[in-house]
C-alpha cells in the first residue's frame, strides 16, 4: 500500500507573494491628491471678512471704509469697464451691498486704491450700487 500525503493547501495568512509596500503613492495618486488640494484651497479662498456666507448681494462690501496706504483689508482698483463692484458714495446709512461710507474713524474695513493686482475691482457709480 502506498503512503498517502495530504495535498498541500496554501495557508491564508502566509503571503506567498511581494505586495507593493502600502506607504509608496504612484504618480497618479500624487497627481490627484495635488490637484484635490489645489481645488479646496481654491474654494476656501474666496472673500475676506466682512462677507456674510449668502448671495452676492450680502457679500458685497458695505458699510464705513477708511482709505490707507498700506496694511489694508482690500486692494482696490478703480476701473470703468467690468467691474467686481459698483460702489455709491453715501454720507448716511451704508447698510446695502455696494454703499460705501468713507470715515476717518470707527471704520468697518480698510482699502489701498492701487493700480496693479487689486483684490477687488470698483466703479463709483450714482445709482443702484452692488454687483453688476
Amino acid at each position: 500500500m502506498k503512503n498517502k500525503t495530504p495535498p498541500i493547501v496554501p495557508c491564508p495568512f502566509v503571503r506567498t507573494h511581494r505586495a507593493a509596500p502600502r506607504h509608496q503613492m504612484t504618480w497618479a495618486k500624487r497627481g490627484a491628491l495635488l490637484l484635490a488640494v489645489a481645488a479646496l484651497l481654491a474654494l476656501s479662498v474666496g472673500w475676506r471678512p466682512g462677507y456674510a456666507a449668502k448671495g452676492a448681494k450680502e457679500r458685497a462690501p458695505h458699510g464705513r471704509v477708511r482709505v490707507v496706504e498700506q496694511s489694508a483689508d482690500f486692494r482696490v482698483q478703480v476701473v470703468e469697464h467690468f467691474p467686481d463692484l459698483r460702489v455709491q458714495v453715501v454720507e448716511h446709512f451704508p447698510d446695502k451691498a455696494g454703499r460705501w461710507q468713507f470715515v476717518e474713524h470707527s471704520a468697518d474695513f480698510t482699502v489701498q486704491f492701487v493700480t496693479s493686482f487689486p483684490d477687488l475691482r470698483v466703479r463709483f457709480v450714482e445709482a443702484f450700487p452692488g454687483p453688476p
